[in-house]
């Protein structure tokens, strides 16, 4: 199997990306579950960082009127280590590594907005909502 291969089954095996909040809270989005029709609850990843080895930069940007959002890194303890804070309407560029998770938590409640992990060396956009 190609590099590109083992990429996208990875990317397909572990989620890539998830939107909700804290393990048993309701999805600060307020996204309904297409079954019940009521606030979807969804669980952080448990994705550590690996040893990096493949260079990327993402984007964050936080298209939220009213919430500021806490940029966190999940190092290799799987303990989240906050990087920045982003502002209603503001972006910062992060240099990382293929595999290392990042999440976007509100920065008044705690709650996850987003978590993001690159699996491929390209430079990617991760916005809220």
């Amino acid at each position: 199997m190609t590099l590109l291969g083992k990429a996208l089954a990875l990317a397909l095996a572990l989620p890539a990306l998830l939107l909700g909040c804290l393990e048993g809270d309701f999805n600060p989005l307020g996204q309904p579950d297409a079954s019940s029709g009521t606030p979807a609850v969804v669980l952080a990843g448990t994705t550590c960082s690996g040893p990096g080895t493949q260079p990327v930069t993402l984007t964050f940007e936080n298209r939220t009127s009213n919430r500021s959002l806490d940029l966190l890194w999940v190092d290799q303890h799987c303990t989240e280590v906050k990087y920045a804070t982003l502002g209603p309407g503001a972006n910062h560029v992060q240099p990382t590594f293929v595999g290392h998770p990042w999440r976007l938590r509100d920065t008044a409640t705690g709650a996850l907005y987003k978590e993001y992990v690159a699996f491929l060396p390209i430079a990617a956009e991760v916005t809220v909502p």
